[in-house]
């Protein structure tokens, strides 16, 4: 009888542990942390083109500026002829209630 401790004589022995350094070449894409500079082209965007606007205005080369033919206003403005009304009815104020007790007069 063979030994049961013993393994079979037709398996290798086990090898002996040793390091090993494991290289990934696909790394997943970095985490995103949510933006938040979009506001901040919106806010850019309109500055600028609140600047090219009042460049546009101030050096257009007088573009802007009235000639005295532009100056020249005419205006006539005919109020219309409003219907005669009634005198109102007169609407006299009460008489004040006097107080309760009546106050004793000055001396």
């Amino acid at each position: 009888m063979t030994d049961p401790n013993l393994p079979p004589a037709s398996t290798p022995p086990p090898e002996e542990p040793r390091s090993q350094t494991t290289i990934h070449n696909n790394a997943p894409p970095a985490q995103r942390s949510g933006g938040g500079g979009s506001w901040l082209i919106f806010v850019v965007g309109g500055l600028v083109v609140l600047v090219a606007i009042l460049a546009w205005v101030f050096w257009s080369g007088g573009a802007m500026t009235p000639t005295p033919e532009d100056r020249d206003v005419d205006i006539s403005i005919e109020a219309p002829d409003l219907p005669d009304m009634p005198e109102p009815p007169a609407n006299p104020l009460p008489d004040a209630p006097a107080p309760e007790p009546v106050p004793a007069p000055a001396e």
